[in-house]
């Protein structure tokens, strides 16, 4: 048993640990008037992108901006979904099509939603987009495989596959360099995180275990997950050629979901109890969000982007007991 010094002692370690990270503010982005949101993406402005349940229940994407949060509508179906914002604040997405059951991908700019079509195939989801207005996701082709897709003056191009039949683009960054993930095998299993620049798909770990690439910054680097077992997966940074597993919250398993250019890690981790927690990963440390915001109002469970000013998005659980979507901010002294 821990003496009351050394227990004392471990309180204060702690507490420094905590001091020296940045601190945060957030603010509740609210509902289009249901009881739900969930945040995507956001861009150096801190317009925040994703979707909520709207007052007769329907998912649809929400853009927020100066205080308001604004129904992007859809493509004629019943949901719609926001994905990706960059910073002239054009916004990609997906959206079920009227008198179908597939979705399609959008772009949304000034006020107008656009599908931006298929490779072939019934459905798209377009998930991130860069300031070139260069678009990537995935769409099924005529053989009904999904495949990784560049988007760009309103042409959608293929960009293959590892050695097995699916792909998925998830990011691109300034530079047009792509990350995401392609299978190995005929089914959508052993799926590996790629490294896609000048027109070719490299395997970031070839030797590796299953892994998902979920975003790249504009220095090249990525951030994912990549899976030890069948119930534990790890997050991990890819930088300079080397991938590099870090620390889960304690938890079995966790997920990198995006990265900036400080090379500050966001994403959801399981906690010691099993609990979904937001965190935040920067120089070496993995640390929950929630210790870093006042208590006792919010519990965060995922955080989904974080832009080069640190502010970051996510949702959790505020203190009505509802699942919004949240945007913290670092407070400044």
């Amino acid at each position: 048993m821990l003496s009351r010094f050394a227990f004392l002692a471990q309180i204060i370690v702690f507490a420094s640990l905590v001091q020296g990270a940045p601190k945060y503010s957030i603010i509740d982005l609210g509902t289009l008037g249901g009881d739900l949101s969930i945040a995507r993406a956001l861009n150096e402005r801190g317009n925040v992108v994703g979707y909520s349940k709207t007052i007769t229940k329907e998912s649809h994407a929400f853009a927020y901006k100066d205080g308001k949060m604004i129904d992007l509508g859809t493509l004629g179906g019943n949901y719609s979904w926001a994905n990706g914002i960059n910073n002239a604040g054009v916004i990609v997405g997906q959206s079920k099509i009227p008198d179908k059951k597939f979705h399609h991908g959008f772009i949304y700019q000034d006020g107008v939603i656009k599908d931006i079509g298929t490779l072939g195939g019934d459905w798209c989801v377009a998930e991130g987009i860069n300031d070139q207005g260069m678009i990537v996701g995935y769409s099924s082709n005529s053989d009904q495989n999904a495949r990784a897709f560049l988007y760009q003056d309103n042409k959608m191009t293929s960009l293959g596959v590892l050695t097995g039949r699916q792909s998925q683009a998830f990011a691109i960054n300034l530079k047009g360099q792509i990350t995401g993930v392609s299978s190995y095998r005929t089914e959508h299993v052993d799926s590996h995180t790629f490294f896609y620049d000048q027109s070719k798909m490299t395997d970031i770990d070839p030797n590796g275990n299953e892994s998902y690439g979920f975003d790249i910054n504009n220095k090249g680097e990525i951030t994912g997950w990549r899976r030890i077992s069948n119930t534990v997966s790890h997050p991990f940074i890819y930088t300079q050629g080397k991938l590099t597993e870090f620390d889960t919250l304690g938890g079995e398993s966790a997920f990198g979901k995006a990265i900036n250019d400080h090379s500050q890690i966001v994403g959801e981790s399981k906690n010691k109890e099993g609990e979904r927690r937001a965190f935040l990963y920067e120089n070496g440390k993995t640390i929950d969000l929630n210790y870093l915001i006042a208590p006792g109002q919010w519990t965060l469970i995922a955080a989904a982007d974080i832009n080069n000013k640190g502010q970051i998005t996510g949702y959790g659980t505020n203190a009505k007991g509802d699942i919004h979507a949240f945007l913290l901010t670092p407070v400044t002294k």
